[in-house]
């Protein structure tokens, strides 16, 4: 509740923006809120195609590209071929068969999934043998 030493205060700022701010008796922040219009437009011009699978050099660029891909639900590109071709790359690294693993899961492919999760496990647990 506002008490009578409460000051209460409203700047102009930029069109449709708003912002509410609390602070306490001594001046510190104590929560905030920001709210600004957001363009409707999208920039089309930000967004590219991937280069193929084969014309990447990078295990690592072939990886994020894939996540892209399996986040966004590209409507005429499929992560699994530049996964597949990180594994070409770099066929020590996990991280490849776990994706692909996820992938082939989520599709019912449960002989394929399973491949890949093993192959996974096998590259994680190399130096502790124990854990097999």
């Amino acid at each position: 509740m506002a008490g009578k030493d409460n000051i209460i205060q409203f700047e102009a700022g930029l069109e449709n923006t708003i912002s509410l701010i609390v602070v306490n008796e001594q001046g510190k922040e104590l929560i905030a809120y920001h709210k600004r219009e957001v363009p409707k437009e999208r920039n089309r011009k930000l967004t590219f195609e991937p280069k193929q699978p084969e014309e990447i050099e990078s295990a690592n660029e072939l990886e994020l590209i894939g996540e892209h891909l399996e986040l966004y639900r590209h409507p005429i590109r499929y992560p699994e071929p530049y996964w597949k071709e990180a594994i070409t790359k770099d066929p020590k690294s996990y991280k490849y068969y776990i994706a692909l693993g996820r992938v082939e899961l989520k599709k019912g492919k449960l002989t394929e999934a399973e491949k890949d999760f093993r192959t996974a496990i096998d590259i994680m647990t190399t130096f502790q043998k124990q854990l097999r």
